[in-house]
């Protein structure tokens, strides 16, 4: 048991023993888990004492993996298993080189930056490849990644030194993060399953700004919204018209992944919206909309096209935001344009053989105002 109680203890795991074979194991965030090891020390009688320390070692980290795939972090990281070869030869590889790398939760790995900070890298590009890999594959694959991650944190690393002229806002779907980990961003909820993140533009990376890398610049989160809102509105774009089903569509494109902060100033580009606009942000590189109100206009059609268009972006499109449509709400035209605008997620099913249409959204005011649309 006092083996036990160390190996927890080694790997940042608060427990207390239970006379005589059991332990209560502090669970951040949750109740304490109560556990008895009498089976496992009974199995241990028959093994030689110096397999005790490995045994042990592999009962604490097997506890871990569990709580730390459930999106709880317990202990100091997250412990792969011992066939799991694409996540373990990408951490050899990355202290061979000097980083002492380990895996924060199943998907996201992280090395130290200087003065004892971590930079994080989400890594499901790789792990996709490597999925059940055998050793030689994931060597074979684990090269040109461990070198992004090498040179992704060196950039973060320069934050403090970076340029205000280099900040931006990307948009990001939620759920695309690991759990806990947007937390750890300088970002804000823009609308249902999206995240606004202040983001760090460089010669060939994207790198999201984490809040304690940012509180090291001094600068506060209102003077950094406004910049990188901005400089990504300042990005160039091409909007153009487009007639489907005889109603206006405008797409609004670039060759870059800050498009959707022309949300913020979504009026520079339609002047007349007194009922709004429905918008969709399929890809980082592309914002849909349809002005609500317009002569042609029939808001339930308008929708559905929507949806359909934004639902082949998101399939054929890389690293998709979201088939999701939003309306965008008048009121959005009198915001600051560092404020994000107020994004409320709606949706149309129609079902053709009973020439019917549901609608579903959280928004009363939307639906109310389809109504009187349809009614006019």
């Amino acid at each position: 048991m006092s083996l036990l109680l160390e190996t927890y203890g080694r790997h940042g795991v608060e427990v207390e023993q239970l006379p005589p074979t059991g332990m209560r194991i502090q669970i951040p965030g949750n109740d304490p888990l109560e556990t008895d090891y009498a089976d496992a020390i009974e199995q241990a009688r028959g093994l030689p004492a110096e397999q005790y320390p490995e045994l042990a070692e592999q009962v604490v980290l097997a506890l871990i993996r569990q709580v730390r795939e459930q999106g709880v972090p317990l202990g100091t990281h997250y412990p792969p298993r011992p066939d799991d070869h694409g996540r373990q030869v990408l951490v050899r590889v990355l202290q061979e080189l000097g980083y002492s790398a380990r895996f924060e939760d199943p998907q996201t790995i992280s090395v130290p930056l200087r003065d004892g900070e971590r930079g994080a890298m989400d890594m499901s590009d790789y792990l996709s490849r490597v999925e059940g890999a055998d050793l030689d594959t994931a060597s074979e694959e684990v090269t040109p990644f461990a070198e992004a991650v090498i040179k992704r944190v060196s950039e973060v690393a320069d934050i403090s030194q970076a340029s205000s002229e280099q900040l931006r806002v990307r948009l990001y779907p939620e759920s695309g993060f690991p759990d806990g980990v947007a937390e750890t961003l300088l970002g804000r909820q823009a609308g249902a399953d999206l995240f606004e993140t202040v983001a760090l533009d460089t010669t060939d990376t994207v790198q999201p700004v984490t809040r304690q890398q940012h509180e090291e610049t001094g600068r506060s989160e209102e003077e950094t919204y406004r910049e990188a809102v901005a400089n990504s509105v300042a990005e160039p774009v091409e909007v153009s018209h487009h007639d489907f089903g005889g109603m206006n569509f405008v797409h609004i494109g670039g060759e870059h992944p800050y498009v959707s902060a022309q949300l913020h100033v979504l009026s520079k580009h339609l002047e007349h919206t007194p009922h709004g606009v429905l918008v969709a942000l399929p890809v980082p590189q592309v914002v849909l909309a349809h002005v609500l109100g317009e002569e042609s206009s029939h808001p339930v059609a308008a929708l559905e096209l929507l949806q359909n268009m934004a639902g082949r972006f998101v399939e054929e499109g890389e690293r998709p935001i979201t088939s999701q449509v939003y309306w965008w709400h008048p009121s959005s035209r009198e915001r600051a344009e560092s404020d994000l605008p107020d994004l409320r997620a709606v949706r149309i099913e129609i079902d053709q053989e009973q020439g019917s249409a549901s609608l579903f959204t959280d928004d009363d005011e939307f639906g109310e105002l389809l109504q009187s649309l349809l009614d006019s």
